[in-house]
């Protein structure tokens, strides 16, 4: 599942993705992945805070084309890698 959302989309992305209702770290709700491409990548920071229980990721191509420094705080993926995850039907938001 492949959802697309624009940075500007975010309330609409709170009311999908309802962190207060993940129980467990079985529930299907915690496995949601959110993936940060083009301009959201300014954003990743405050979209991992808003979805404490989802995996963000940022797309490396797009984090390092900005200038951006490569870091351990973030959570890189490659364009292949984002590929593989849309392929296995992993839930995958796009922002």
């Amino acid at each position: 599942m492949l959802i697309n959302f624009s940075s500007k989309d975010l309330n609409k992305l709170k009311s999908i993705i309802d962190d207060s209702a993940c129980k467990t770290d079985n529930d299907p709700l915690c496995k949601t992945t959110i993936l940060c491409i083009g301009d959201a990548i300014y954003h990743h920071i405050a979209i991992r805070q808003m979805f404490p229980s989802a995996r963000v990721l940022v797309l490396r191509d797009d984090y390092l084309l900005a200038g951006l420094p490569d870091t351990a705080k973030v959570k890189l993926i490659a364009y292949e890698d984002w590929v593989s995850l849309s392929i296995e039907n992993t839930p995958v938001i796009t922002v």
